[in-house]
Parts: structure tokens; C-alpha cells; sequence
């Protein structure tokens, strides 16, 4: 059996503890990243992950516009619009950090 890759191991570590708020950031950085190298699947994936963590119960019409603004960017990823998706989860990912520094102080 081969040894355990300590980087996989590391990051498994990292998101077993971080908060729900620095899981979509890092979904968000892994975005922008992944689109930023044309690599359509690894920004789907994110993109997946960041729809399915919606809560449309709590989120209300802010979650919606989300779930149809991911799902665009999904669609975009299938037809190669990989820059517009990026600096769409870019100003995501600021929005998003600009509201949890918000919610924090």
C-alpha cells in the first residue's frame, strides 16, 4: 500500500476544520484558479460544490441569483468562456470576503 501524500493529507486536515464561510472562499479561490488555467472540470467541480452548499431556505432571492449566476458559469465552463467565469467568481470571492469581515466586526 502506497504512503499517504502529506499534501492530500494536509488539506483534507484544512477543510475538515475550517468554517463554512472559509470553505466557499476557498471554493471560490479553487474557481477563479482553475478557470484562470482553462482547466473546464476542475471549475465545474467548484462550481458544483458552491450551488450545492446554497441554503435556499435561509438564503431566500440572494441564494437564487446565485443558483442561476453558478449555473451559468457551469454552462460557460461547457462552452469555454472560461475568463468570464473567472472574473464573475472573482467578484464573487471579494463580495464574499468583504461580507464576512462584515459579519465579523
Amino acid at each position: 500500500m502506497p504512503a499517504p501524500n502529506p499534501l492530500r493529507l494536509y488539506q483534507q486536515q484544512s477543510a475538515r476544520s475550517a468554517s463554512p464561510a472559509e470553505l466557499a472562499d476557498k471554493l471560490y479561490g479553487i474557481g477563479v484558479a482553475a478557470a484562470r488555467a482553462g482547466d473546464d472540470v476542475r471549475t465545474r467541480r467548484a462550481l458544483v460544490e458552491l450551488s450545492a452548499a446554497l441554503d435556499h431556505e435561509r438564503g431566500g432571492e440572494v441564494a437564487a441569483g446565485l443558483s442561476d449566476l453558478y449555473d451559468w458559469a457551469i454552462r460557460a465552463t461547457s462552452t469555454g468562456d472560461l475568463d468570464a467565469v473567472a472574473d464573475v467568481l472573482d467578484g464573487l470571492r471579494d463580495a464574499w470576503r468583504q461580507s464576512a469581515l462584515a459579519v465579523a466586526a
